[in-house]
């Protein structure tokens, strides 16, 4: 059976790398207001997602849980 790609691993193919970087910097560092307008993209992709994908793709990125865990975290077999 051919399986659908998870939204976070479609959103990360997309996006590549940075999408990390996104949730990973922090303001203030040097180079923040060049990382907005480079990230903004991201940013409007990331807030069209449903509420449960956007949410799970939090959970993955900002606090590295696994697949299984956000599961657990979001009620889902």
């Amino acid at each position: 059976m051919n399986q659908s790609p998870e939204p976070i691993e479609l959103l990360y193919r997309e996006t590549g790398p940075s999408l990390l970087a996104y949730f990973r910097c922090r303001p203030g560092l040097a180079g923040a207001a060049e990382d907005d307008v480079r990230l903004e993209p991201m940013r409007e992709a990331i807030a069209r997602l449903p509420g449960p994908q956007r949410e799970a793709l939090q959970l993955k990125l900002q606090h590295e849980l696994s697949y299984e865990e956000i599961a657990e975290v979001l009620g889902v077999p």
